[in-house]
């Protein structure tokens, strides 16, 4: 790559001496092309200074070349090429002759010097390369190292950080629990105090210490409950005789009102209404409650009652309690054995009686579980308790412990595998005026059931993680939490100490004693202490442990493999660059000294030369700073044609302003013949169609033309709308220019006749009708690059203007040429390819003309040179002009085919629509109804008793689906039609195409199709509407019609059916001849009623079925069908008053309401949009209907030529009483004011149809024009033609012979 970097472009002469060498070195090697044995000889002999005398050699100038013993041969002599060189005979320079095309070593002494140090350069690129691995492949894991290392300590530090602050969290929490314990002892002790005291003062027989029952029970030991977090509270009193326990039966009955009040208190201070026996403790508490000291049993699966002392927690499936049953009220001994009356057998000599019991007394809340009889239940029976209060009767203090015992009250199997509870118990004292609690007596507890997870619950910090937390005591109790900031702790583990954490994480297990302040070092005997084991989780592992290391290491070895492959390619390049580097330039140079006089070339060199001392402006342009001539060539704005180079003295296309006046790129070609061709009634056919139609029209065509251009060499000059131009004698010179664009025009013909009939069933109906017409024209044209922003190569010269005349003059499907076309075509013995047109053309500036038009039979693609222009014989050539009857090629197919292609185009349309119905439906999931009840709905829609008629159907809006994403998006390719339902659908509009009356000039099936077709046009540009925003403003932008598909194929089929079975005349004139229909259908809307009841009745057969279940599965989309059907075909009544009345209040209650979108409810809204939509799809049917009138003026023409015939062979009839000549005129007038540039306006102020909506008003006004000027010739020419074809003696017989009925 180095040794390159510094070569410049090489001049011509250096150019032609290698290319001399290089053949020489050839040949001496058997014509094999080794670069470097080459190069290693030129350089020898470059060193030696001397050159054998086989290697004379001339610089190259205009004219051939050919290579002979060594030496280049041009057409001049030797010794002129010696001067002109300034090589002497003997093939040393002389030194004193100069060379035109510069000197000859300017630059190969950089290519030798480069290619001393190849092998020395080679081996650094292959070192520099292993450096670039080896730095990579360190640089790689050193970033690996450092980032896994930082992620490391980020995960220590986080676990860390959260260790301490659940540690924190959970001490503070017991701590906070520890006081608030022993607050309500302080004030219950006081108020047991003030009691003592005022029995004292009243002489009476005062209760035990400890039998004490303070006020307000609920509010003092629940709002402790609520800031302990705990589930209950109790104080138990201590009874240590017989005597305290028989007086204790006495006094809690006496005392038990406390139960009612704090009942009452809970209750209205719940949030939540609470059922069970709360009413049955308000109404009768001695039924309620149990006045003496109980326990509970426990026993295993056989029912057998065991002894419970284990230290650890039970398996739940050996362990059970006896059921918690109650018969009214009363505890029944029979069936809760678990309840012993225990002390009313115990003796006072009793073990037991040293040992306190501590019935359960004042609670919150005052019943657990729903019953208040946990009262008096001795919680010394419990394990866990016992344990406790005997660790507090030691301490003096407030402890803790783990419960984890059967025979707890406020355990059960379900509790325990929820949650588990730490009890914590705080003494009360007696004596509150003695000195020190050691000298006090105990004559009550205060107990929490405080659950596990409020102490490492809702914790305080930064960062969310969470942390496994693994609590046990020595008492061999223990259980796993998952702990995280700011949420409630879970559990994990019942029975284990952290085994819900990895081995792995053992190394960062944080282990402290928890709550050490509870349990005094001098009686650890007594007390069970805990300590907790905190580790790391997964999760937290995760959010720190990354692949981030990976990815950094690995954007260090991308960054660098990308680095290495781009030196190595840019080098490769590089060198790939320099190689071709003589070669380029020897073509180039040797190119511009063949194709331009000496003077251009000397002028390209020049400013070549120029360009080399303003190297630092070109830079910006090209990187490498030199300029060869292919870069010259390829300049912004220079001409494609290499011939045309020569046109151009400029170099520098941005700065020619600044320098002198470029001469044009323009030269005059004398012998040439030009086509222009053009398709007739394009205009008009595009009219009717969406522009993407249209470009698929051109496209197809054009790339026919083109395809057979290329075959030709036809030079394509440009396309101008629907009008093709192309040339041929240019810019290549060709004698038989005239016979090669006649087969050129010919082809053209026969492929656009093919390509038209093809596109038919895609395009619509009428699309085979259009022709093409060609005028050729020979003569001398100038033909150049017209510079500018887009430069083009054009043509100009009257010779233009003449083929353009041909063009424009000819007949359609005819190929027109001028008399000096004719001319060249005779010089070539082809008189018999064209016959003389019996008229003369006028030309402008010419006067009259005389022409020819072309014989042609078949195409002539073959390429052969036939005696006539498609045909091998001048006796077998069809002419093409009005005087030959036999059908020229492009032809118009007939009214058979022509009515098939329109069924197949219909079917198309059609299919199109069920596929997306069908994706729709997939898309949103619908379940299909039942096909009993799809039945029933069809065999009542086809039932005609009379009393029902379709009008009567007619609804003010329909219902359409609602918003739903799945209608976005929908892919309706993979839906794929079956055939039988294809069939059918065939089948079905073949039937209605029958079912129309021919004999309607207006009324009849083409009519039916050309509605079709302006409905597929207004659809598709509500289904692909110009509108940007998201899919709910799309939704209600286009009223819910683009995410519609059976609203789009009831539409459809309504414009097929409006008009089925339609007599050819009006409404009111089967009124007046009181037809049978007009009595069925009530005198309302009488054709419009009778195409439908015909249509559905059709659709209804039993041979259509698989398409009803094609387009309808459910019973709603059955009703939305019919119900936008009945709406569409009704809407083309235009004449009947009430349901222009009707039509127009909905327009006005949707378009011009006042009230605002945003204060309207769902319901309202949805309702509006179905309106907007019902009453769009209406107006729809009714702009399609008369679509004529708002598209090309041809179009109109066309149909109201067709309906004045129809309305006047009727008058004809005598089925009308007025001639329509005499209102034809004005009544169009007033048709135009009063209902199409309305309706035209009011498809833009809906304004869902785009461009096409204003299209449609411009073309309405525009018509309304030209018939307000021509309108009354134009009924004179129709009246002109119907009396013709209507003969007058029939006529008037016809009329005096019909009666009115």
């Amino acid at each position: 790559m180095l040794q390159n970097a510094f070569q410049p472009a090489m001049l011509p002469s250096e150019v032609a001496f290698v290319e001399v060498l290089r053949k020489k070195k050839k040949r001496r090697r058997g014509n094999k092309a080794d670069e470097e044995y080459f190069e290693e000889m030129l350089r020898h002999d470059l060193k030696a200074g001397k050159k054998s005398q086989d290697d004379k050699y001339d610089l190259p100038h205009r004219g051939s070349y050919s290579f002979s013993d060594g030496k280049c041969l041009n057409k001049q002599d030797n010794s002129s090429r010696n001067d002109s060189s300034g090589i002497d005979s003997n093939g040393e320079s002389s030194g004193t002759g100069t060379s035109n095309m510069g000197g000859t070593g300017y630059g190969f002494e950089r290519i030798l010097k480069g290619k001393d140090g190849m092998e020395f350069i080679s081996d650094v690129r292959c070192c520099l390369i292993l450096g670039l691995i080896v730095v990579a492949a360190t640089l790689t894991i050193g970033v690996y190292a450092i980032s896994f290392n930082g992620q490391e300590d980020k995960f220590f530090r986080e676990f860390e950080m959260t260790s301490n602050q659940v540690y924190e969290s959970a001490n503070r929490k017991i701590l906070e629990v520890f006081e608030e314990l022993e607050r309500i002892s302080s004030i219950t002790a006081s108020f047991a105090e003030q009691e003592k005291q005022r029995y004292d003062r009243l002489q009476e027989q005062r209760p035990p210490e400890g039998f004490v029952t303070i006020p307000d029970v609920e509010s003092i030991l629940g709002s402790a409950r609520e800031s302990m977090k705990a589930d209950f509270v109790a104080y138990l009193p201590s009874i240590k005789s017989q005597t305290q326990m028989e007086y204790w039966a006495k006094y809690n009955k006496e005392n038990i009102g406390w139960l009612v009040e704090s009942t009452e208190v809970y209750d209205s201070m719940a949030t939540n209404t609470r059922t069970g026996n709360e009413t049955t403790v308000q109404q009768d508490t001695d039924t309620a409650v149990h006045y003496e000291i109980w326990r509970y049993e426990i026993y295993d699966e056989k029912g057998s009652s065991i002894d419970y002392s284990s230290s650890t927690c039970p398996t739940w499936s050996t362990y059970k309690r006896r059921p918690d049953t109650y018969d009214k009220g009363t505890l029944q001994a029979a069936e809760a054995i678990e309840a012993k009356r225990i002390f009313s057998y115990f003796p006072e000599s009793s073990p037991h009686v040293g040992a306190p019991l501590s019935p359960i007394w004042t609670s919150s809340p005052p019943y657990f579980q729903g019953k208040p009889r946990i009262i008096n239940f001795n919680a010394q029976s419990d394990p866990s308790f016992q344990h406790v209060t005997q660790a507090v009767g030691v301490t003096r203090k407030t402890t803790f412990d783990d419960v984890c015992s059967p025979t707890s009250p406020w355990m059960d199997q379900t509790t325990l595998q929820a949650d588990r509870y730490a009890i914590v118990i705080t003494p009360m004292f007696g004596d509150v005026l003695g000195v020190g609690d050691t000298d006090k007596t105990i004559i009550g507890h205060f107990m929490a059931l405080v659950p596990w997870t409020v102490f490492f619950s809702d914790i305080i910090g930064k960062g969310d993680l969470p942390v496994t937390v693994g609590v046990k005591n020595n008492c061999g109790r223990s259980f796993t939490m998952l702990v995280q900031k700011g949420k409630s702790a879970t559990f994990l583990n019942h029975n284990s100490d952290g085994r819900s954490h990895r081995e792995e994480f053992n190394d960062m297990k944080l282990e402290l004693p928890l709550a050490p302040f509870a349990h005094p070092k001098n009686n650890e005997d007594f007390t069970c202490s805990f300590t907790v084991s905190i580790y790391p989780t997964e999760t937290m592992e995760e959010a720190y442990m990354t692949n981030l290391s990976i990815i950094h290491a690995m954007i260090v070895l991308v960054c660098f493999a990308f680095t290495s492959f781009a030196f190595i390619a840019f080098d490769c390049l590089q060198q790939r660059t320099q190689r071709h580097l003589v070669n380029t330039a020897m073509r180039q140079n040797l190119l511009v000294s063949t194709l331009f006089p000496r003077k251009i070339q000397n002028q390209l060199l020049e400013d070549m030369k120029e360009n080399e001392k303003q190297k630092s402006i070109l830079r910006n342009e090209n990187k490498s700073g030199t300029v060869g001539v292919r870069q010259f060539l390829e300049r912004e704005n220079q001409p494609k044609n290499i011939d045309e180079v020569a046109s151009c003295g400029s170099f520098y296309g941005k700065e020619r302003s600044s320098r002198k006046k470029v001469k044009p790129i323009a030269d005059l070609f004398p012998e040439t013949t030009i086509m222009f061709a053009d398709i007739v009634g394009f205009t008009a056919w595009s009219s009717e169609r969406e522009p993407s139609q249209v470009f698929i029209l051109l496209e197809s065509i054009y790339r026919e033309f083109d395809r057979i251009a290329k075959k030709k060499r036809v030079f394509k000059v440009e396309v101008v709308g629907d009008c093709y131009v192309a040339v041929c004698g240019l810019p290549d010179p060709r004698k038989k220019h005239a016979v090669v664009m006649a087969k050129f025009a010919a082809d053209c013909i026969a492929a656009m006749s093919l390509t038209v009939k093809k596109l038919e069933k895609e395009l619509g109906p009428d699309t085979s009708d259009l022709k093409l017409r060609v005028g050729l024209h020979s003569g001398p044209v100038v033909a150049g690059v017209l510079r500018g922003d887009k430069s083009r190569f054009q043509l100009f010269g009257d010779t233009m203007n003449t083929a353009s005349r041909m063009e424009s003059t000819c007949l359609p499907n005819h190929i027109q040429i001028s008399q000096d076309t004719a001319d060249i075509l005779i010089a070539f013995g082809k008189e018999e390819w064209f016959v003389p047109r019996e008229d003369k053309v006028e030309a402008k500036g010419k006067g009259a003309l005389s022409t020819y038009f072309l014989k042609l039979e078949g195409s002539s693609e073959g390429g052969n040179d036939a005696s006539s222009v498609g045909a091998s014989s001048s006796a077998n050539s069809s002419l093409i002009g009005s005087q030959h009857s036999r059908k020229p090629v492009g032809a118009s197919v007939g009214s058979e085919e022509r009515r098939n292609s329109s069924i197949d185009w219909t079917v198309d349309v059609l299919a199109n629509a069920l596929k997306a119905i069908v994706a729709r439906r997939n898309a949103r999931g619908l379940k299909p109804s039942s096909e009993k009840m799809l039945v029933q709905l069809e065999q009542a829609s086809i039932a005609h008793d009379g009393t029902k008629i379709v009008i009567d159907e007619v609804s003010s809006y329909v219902a359409l689906p609602g918003f739903d994403d799945a209608d976005f998006g929908v892919d309706v390719s993979h839906v794929v039609m079956s055939d039988g339902v294809v069939e059918e659908l065939k089948d079905y509009v073949q039937s209605v195409a029958e079912l129309y009356n021919s004999n309607n000039p207006f009324h009849n099936f083409d009519h039916a199709n050309h509605v079709v077709l302006s409905v597929n046009k207004l659809l598709s540009r509500i289904k692909s509407p110009d509108f940007e925003g998201g899919e709910e403003e799309l939704f209600n932008h286009t009223f819910g019609i683009a995410t519609a598909p059976l609203t789009w194929f009831a539409v459809v089929l309504s414009a097929l059916i409006h008009d089925v079975d339609h007599s050819g005349v009006s409404n009111v004139q089967l009124l007046k001849e009181k037809s049978p229909l007009s009595f069925l259908y009530q005198n309302k809307s009488v054709a419009e009623q009778n195409s439908f009841d015909i249509g559905w009745d059709l659709l209804m057969e039993d041979t259509y079925r698989n398409l009803r279940r094609t387009i309808y599965t459910t019973t709603g989309e059955f009703k939305r069908f019919r119900q936008l059907m009945v709406n569409s075909v009704l809407a083309t009544d235009i004449f009947d008053k009430d349901l222009n009345r009707n039509r127009q209040e909905r327009w006005d209650k949707a378009f011009h309401n006042t009230v605002d979108p945003e204060m309207m409810d769902e319901f309202d809204k949805e309702k509006c949009i179905n309106l907007k939509a019902s009453i769009v799809i209406e107006h729809l049917l009714q702009a399609s209907d008369v679509s004529h009138t708002m598209q090309h003026w041809h179009i109109y023409r066309k149909w109201n030529e067709r309906l004045y015939m129809e309305m006047y062979k009727a008058y004809h009839e005598g089925r009308m009483e007025k001639d329509p000549t005499e209102f034809w005129y004005k009544g169009e007038i007033r048709f135009f004011d009063d209902y199409v540039i309305p309706l035209a306006k009011k498809l833009h102020v809906c304004g869902i149809f785009g461009v096409s909506s204003a299209e449609y008003q411009n073309y309405a006004e525009h018509n309304r024009s030209e018939w307000e000027k021509r309108g009354d010739r134009i009924v004179a020419e129709l009246a002109k033609k119907a009396n013709a074809k209507f003969n007058h003696s029939q006529f008037h017989n016809k009329r005096r012979s019909v009666k009115p009925s």
